[in-house]
């Protein structure tokens, strides 16, 4: 599989001089001085990285299981099934971004993105989102795909658009 990345610079600059998001200026006050020195020595090693590794790294990042524990104020069962559904949706948006991208003035059938995703689900033992979960994940990853409808209503076959 070819992978090529268009534009190398998507990677944050890791410059001292630019301006901190206000989020990362929070975070970074609540951070103890082992923490930043761990994280210093992790972004050093992934600037050693090829962008193609960098985006693996990317994918293989934890959800983050643990805080979304913390915060839910549910009972264990629905918390569970929650973060189950939560790891799917994030795994799936992975799955899209590692497998498609956007062309112009393309079509590509819902059925055909849908049972690849499910193939690739039961290969990997995981569980795959329904196809209403999945479309609204598609439509999340790929903002400016539309859906559209050849045929008529009794026979119509089902696409993602990128006009």
């Amino acid at each position: 599989m070819d992978l090529s990345l268009p534009h190398a610079s998507c990677f944050l600059s890791r410059n001292e001089d630019r301006q901190l998001h206000p989020l990362e200026e929070r975070l970074k006050q609540t951070a103890s001085s082992d923490a930043e020195k761990e994280i210093s020595r992790i972004l050093d090693d992934v600037d050693r990285l090829s962008d193609k590794d960098k985006l693996l790294l990317y994918l293989k990042m934890p959800v983050g299981e643990k805080a979304q524990r913390n915060c839910c104020s549910l009972d264990s069962v629905s918390t569970t099934k929650m973060n189950n559904v939560q790891r799917s949706k994030v795994e799936a948006q992975q799955w899209l971004r590692a497998n498609y991208e956007e062309l112009q003035n393309c079509s590509v059938g819902r059925q055909e993105v849908y049972d690849h995703y499910r193939k690739s689900c039961e290969l990997a033992n995981a569980r795959a989102l329904n196809q209403q979960d999945f479309g609204k994940v598609v439509k999340h990853v790929f903002r400016s795909v539309t859906y559209r409808r050849l045929g008529n209503r009794s026979n119509s076959k089902y696409l993602f658009t990128l006009q």
